[in-house]
């Protein structure tokens, strides 16, 4: 694969990543080429199967959110987690938030960053309607979207397991009625 390929490629999909690095990162049998098998297994690792994944593009979010089948062991609740370039609380957030998606595995962690696109603006300010930062949303996937199950502001520990928790409860009891 030409890197113009793969750089273009992950900027379609949302995926800002310095070019040098990730070449680097692709090329593990370091002989200068990056062949579709060593793009795929670092795909399969870093986005499929990777406990957070960050964006910039609302229509990868909604790839996401409405995969009913999720890899790995995901369940069906999302966590998206809007940040801003210029927000101080979302980068004093993020090593919590790396270890809340450990903490909280069943559930998958997206990041959109929401100045990266206008796509992205426009889906943060219109569809969610966020005003503050950092904003989370726990979805249920669907094929329809997704379901909002909750949402919240801010970088509040207590009220990010807290809310976290009611959720994970109260799709507990749902698939527990389900059955």
């Amino acid at each position: 694969l030409e890197p113009q390929e793969i750089n273009r490629a992950l900027t379609l999909l949302g995926i800002d990543r310095d070019l040098e690095r990730l070449l680097e990162e692709l090329d593990t049998t370091q002989d200068g080429v990056v062949s579709f098998d060593e793009f795929l297994a670092w795909w399969r690792k870093n986005i499929m199967e990777a406990r957070c994944v960050v964006t910039t593009s609302a229509k990868a979010w909604q790839s996401i959110v409405t995969n009913v089948n999720p890899p790995m062991n995901f369940g069906p609740l999302v966590l998206l987690k809007v940040t801003f370039t210029f927000c101080r609380s979302c980068r004093a957030f993020e090593p919590k938030w790396r270890k809340y998606s450990d903490q909280y595995k069943d559930i998958r962690f997206v990041e959109l960053v929401g100045n990266g696109t206008v796509g992205a603006m426009e889906f943060c300010t219109q569809e969610l309607g966020v005003k503050a930062s950092p904003a989370f949303f726990v979805f249920r996937r669907g094929t329809d979207g997704g379901q909002l199950v909750m949402s919240w502001t801010g970088a509040s520990v207590e009220k990010f397991e807290t809310n976290l928790d009611t959720c994970i409860q109260q799709e507990a009891e749902r698939q527990a009625c389900d059955a």
